[in-house]
């Protein structure tokens, strides 16, 4: 299970934040998207800061 990369956070991640491009590459030249995770608490907090509402799951 991937941990929270939130600050110093280690919970265990349930959310995808999404990918960000490293700029890392294969030998072929492909790009490695690294996957970012983050717990539902800091999740909250994210999304507080940019003044995004967070979607309600049905």
């Amino acid at each position: 299970m991937p941990t929270c990369h939130y600050m110093w956070c280690r919970k265990v991640a349930e959310v995808k934040l999404g990918e960000i491009n490293t700029g890392e590459k294969d030998g072929y030249g492909n790009d490695w998207p690294t996957t970012v995770y983050v717990c539902k608490k800091c999740q909250k907090k994210i999304l507080k800061k940019l003044g995004l509402r967070m979607e309600e799951e049905k």
